[in-house]
C-alpha cells in the first residue's frame, strides 16, 4: 500500500536549507555572471569609442598628410614658375602627379590679370573642368586675396552641376614681390573620403565631411545602419579653412545574445573559468587599445612639433597652459606647460585676450563660433605676429582655447616697402605729368598775369589823365582780382597735386575728380588739337578713394589717350571721359580715336617697363592698375567701335567700413 504523506512533524530539521542554499547560491551566481556580462557590455562599448576616436584619429591623419603633401606640390610649381622654369615642364610634372592621384581632379594656371592659362589633365574637354571649379567670382575673390597676402588659401567648399562636392587649393606665384598668376588644384571631396581613408576604417565607418558651419558636404552613400550615438567628429586643418571629418559606427552583430547562452552553458560546466579567461582577454584588449591611442598621440604631438607655427592650449577660464609645440617654446623661452597664457599673451599689442576674449569663441548655446584672426605686435623685439583662436573640445572632454602662432615679421616689413616704394612711384609719376605739362601750365599762368598787368596798367593810365569814372576803375580792379584769383587756382591745383603725403580713404565724387582733371589739361589737350567732352553721369555712385590717387589716375589714361591721337586727322581728336553707375560700383572710360592696341602688346600692357613709346618709362599703366587695386577696383581695356581704345575701370560705392584714416 502507499505511504502517508508525511506530516509536518516528521519534516527532518533544518531541511529549508537544502533546498534553500543551493537556489540561493545559484541565483547569486547568476547575478554574479549577469553582473559580469553588464561590465564586458559596458567594457565593449567603451573599447568601441576608443576604437573610434583611434581610427578617426588615424583617417584624420592619413587625409591631412596626402592633402598636406597636395599643397606641398602645388607650392613646388608655383615656386618653380616664379624661379622661371619653362611652363612646358610645368605642365608635364602637373600631369604625372595628376595622373597618380585621381582625387586631384585638375591643375590650372591663373595670369595675374584673371585669364586662365593652362589646365590639366589635357584630355579633359575645358568645360567640364570648368564645371568642377569653383565659380568665377570665388575664383576672383581668390586671386585678389592671394595677390594681396602673397600667402596660399584654399576656397571655400562648393557643389558642381552634379552636386559633388569640391575645393580649390590656390599657391600665388611671385616675381620680385609682384603677383604673376595662381596655381590652383581642384579636390574632389568624394574622391578625399573614397581614396584617402584607410580600408579598415571605411569597412567599420560611414564617413562624412563637414562644412565650418556643421552643414554635410560629402557623406557615403551606404544601407547598413549606424549606431548614431557612436559618432566622433575631428578637424582636417586646412590654410585659412576649416573642414571636419564625422566617424559613425556602422551596427554589428551583437554578442549580448550569445554570451548570455554561452554564460547559462558554462553555469552548467564551469563558467566561472571562461569568465575568468574572457575577462582577462578584455583586459589585454584593453591595454593594445590603450597603446595604440598612446601611439596615436605620439605621432599626433610630433607633427605639431614640427610646425613653424606656435600651437598652445589653454584652459578657457583660468588659461592655464595645457599643451604647447616646440614653436610656441621657442616664442616665449622658459615657458610651457603650467604656466599662465594669459599673462605671456601681455607682450603683444593689442593683447589676444582682450581682442578675442573667451565669450567671443562661444555662441549662446556655448558652442565654437569658428576661427577669429588678428595680427599683433611684440612691442619690446619689434616682431610681428599672426594669430587664430578657436575654442575646441579638449580630450577630457572641456571646451578649451586653441591658439595658432605664425611669425609674419619679414611679411610685414615686404608689405611696408612694397607700400613705400609705390608711393615714391607714384609721386615721381605725377612729377613727370606736370614737367610734361609744364609750357603748358605756365601759359596758363601767363594769361590771367598779362591781363592783371593790363587791368592795373589801364587804371593807371586814366588816373594821370584825371578823366575817369568811379565805376571803370571798380570794374577793372575786379577783373584784375579776378584774374589773380583764376592764376591761384592753378598754382593750388598743381601743388596739391604735387603734395607728398599718406594715401586717405574719402567720399569722392567720380563726376568732380574727372571736371577738375579735365581744366587741368586742357590746356596740353588744345595744345594737341585734342577735344576733350565729358559724359557724367547723373546717377553715379560716390566712391571711397584717395581724391589725389585717383586724379592721377584719370591724367595719366587721358594723357595716353591725347598721346595716342597725335596722327589722327585732327578733325577726329576727341576724347571722351563717361561716368556711370555699375551696380554697386561706379565706372569710368576714357575713349580715344587714336591707332588702338595691337593683339601682339595686349598681354604685356600693364606690365611695369613695358611701353610703345619712344621715351617712355613703361610705368605709367602699371602705375594705374596698381592705384585700381589699392581701391579693390578693375582695370582692363577694349576696342573703340569708332576706331581706337576705351580704357574701364571700376571702384566700389562709398560704405562706412571702406573708410580708412
Amino acid at each position: 500500500m502507499p505511504l502517508p504523506p508525511p506530516r509536518p512533524s516528521a519534516r527532518l530539521p533544518g531541511s529549508w536549507r537544502v533546498w534553500f542554499v543551493p537556489f540561493a547560491s545559484l541565483g547569486m551566481f547568476v547575478a554574479a555572471i549577469l553582473a559580469s556580462l553588464w561590465f564586458v557590455h559596458r567594457h565593449e562599448s567603451e573599447i568601441q569609442i576608443t576604437n573610434l576616436r583611434r581610427d578617426t584619429q588615424y583617417a584624420e591623419l592619413a587625409i591631412s598628410r596626402k592633402i598636406l603633401a597636395h599643397q606641398e606640390f602645388a607650392d613646388r610649381l608655383a615656386g618653380a614658375l616664379s624661379a622661371g622654369q619653362k611652363p612646358a615642364s610645368v605642365i608635364e610634372q602637373a600631369e604625372l602627379y595628376q595622373a597618380q592621384n585621381p582625387e586631384v581632379r585638375n591643375i590650372g594656371w591663373t595670369a595675374a590679370d584673371g585669364m586662365t592659362g593652362w589646365t590639366v589633365p589635357a584630355w579633359k574637354d575645358p568645360l567640364a573642368i570648368a564645371r568642377e571649379r569653383a565659380s568665377p567670382e570665388e575664383r576672383e575673390r581668390m586671386r585678389r586675396l592671394t595677390a594681396a597676402t602673397g600667402r596660399s588659401s584654399y576656397t571655400e567648399p562648393y557643389r558642381d552641376y552634379q552636386d559633388e562636392p569640391y575645393i580649390e587649393y590656390h599657391s600665388p606665384a611671385t616675381i620680385d614681390g609682384r603677383p604673376q598668376g595662381i596655381i590652383s588644384m581642384t579636390l574632389s571631396l568624394r574622391a578625399v573620403i573614397e581614396r584617402l581613408v584607410p580600408i579598415a576604417v571605411a569597412e567599420k565607418y560611414r564617413l562624412s565631411l563637414l562644412d565650418a558651419e556643421g552643414r554635410e558636404l560629402f557623406r557615403q552613400d551606404t544601407e547598413r545602419e549606424t549606431y548614431d550615438w557612436l559618432t566622433q567628429t575631428v578637424s582636417l586643418t586646412l590654410p585659412w579653412r576649416n573642414l571636419d571629418l564625422s566617424a559613425t559606427s556602422y551596427k554589428t552583430d551583437s554578442l549580448l545574445g550569445r554570451t548570455l547562452l554561452t554564460g547559462v552553458m558554462l553555469l552548467i560546466t564551469g563558467v566561472l573559468a571562461w569568465s575568468l579567461m574572457s575577462l582577462r582577454r578584455r583586459v589585454a584588449l584593453q591595454a593594445q587599445a590603450d597603446s595604440a591611442l598612446v601611439a596615436s598621440h605620439e605621432r599626433f604631438v610630433t607633427v605639431l612639433d614640427a610646425l613653424d607655427a606656435g600651437v598652445a592650449v589653454s584652459d578657457m577660464d583660468s588659461r592655464e597652459l595645457l599643451f604647447c609645440n616646440e614653436s610656441f617654446s621657442r616664442i616665449f623661452p622658459g615657458h610651457g606647460i603650467g604656466s599662465n597664457a594669459a599673462v605671456l599673451e601681455t607682450a603683444f599689442s593689442p593683447v589676444p585676450s582682450h581682442a578675442v576674449p573667451s565669450s567671443v569663441l562661444l555662441d549662446a548655446a556655448g558652442a565654437p563660433t569658428g576661427v577669429h584672426r588678428l595680427e599683433v605686435r611684440d612691442e619690446a623685439r619689434g616682431l610681428w605676429y599672426a594669430l587664430r583662436v578657436r575654442a575646441v573640445r579638449w580630450v577630457d572632454g572641456r571646451l578649451v582655447r586653441l591658439t595658432m602662432i605664425s611669425d609674419i615679421t619679414d611679411r610685414k616689413a615686404t608689405e611696408e616697402r612694397s607700400r613705400v616704394q609705390q608711393e615714391k612711384l607714384v609721386l615721381t609719376s605725377r612729377l613727370m605729368s606736370v614737367g610734361e605739362m609744364a609750357s603748358t601750365l605756365a601759359h596758363e599762368i601767363n594769361q590771367p598775369l598779362s591781363a592783371i598787368a593790363n587791368y592795373n596798367m589801364g587804371a593807371v593810365r586814366r588816373l594821370k589823365s584825371d578823366h575817369w569814372k568811379k565805376e571803370d576803375l571798380v570794374m577793372a580792379l575786379e577783373k584784375s582780382a579776378a584774374q589773380a584769383e583764376r592764376a591761384g587756382r592753378v598754382v593750388h591745383r598743381v601743388r596739391e597735386f604735387l603734395r607728398r603725403r599718406e594715401p586717405i580713404r574719402e567720399p569722392v565724387s567720380v563726376n568732380e575728380v574727372a571736371a577738375e582733371v579735365a581744366d587741368l589739361i586742357e590746356l596740353e589737350a588744345e595744345k594737341h588739337g585734342v577735344q576733350i567732352r565729358l559724359d557724367l553721369g547723373a546717377e553715379v555712385p560716390t566712391v571711397s578713394a584717395d581724391r589725389i590717387m585717383l586724379e592721377q589716375l584719370l591724367l595719366n589714361l587721358i594723357k595716353n589717350g591725347i598721346e595716342a591721337m597725335r596722327r589722327t586727322p585732327k578733325a577726329e581728336r576727341v576724347l571722351t571721359v563717361h561716368t556711370a553707375r555699375a551696380g554697386d560700383q561706379a565706372e569710368i572710360r576714357v575713349a580715344d580715336r587714336g591707332h588702338g592696341i595691337a593683339p601682339e602688346v595686349a598681354p604685356e600692357l600693364f606690365s611695369p617697363f613695358f611701353t610703345t613709346k619712344e621715351n617712355g618709362m613703361g610705368m605709367g599703366l602699371n602705375i594705374c592698375r596698381s592705384i585700381v587695386e589699392m581701391h579693390d577696383g578693375r582695370l582692363w581695356f577694349s576696342a573703340n567701335p569708332g576706331g581706337g581704345s576705351v580704357f574701364h575701370f571700376t571702384l566700389p560705392a562709398f560704405a562706412e567700413a571702406a573708410i580708412t584714416p
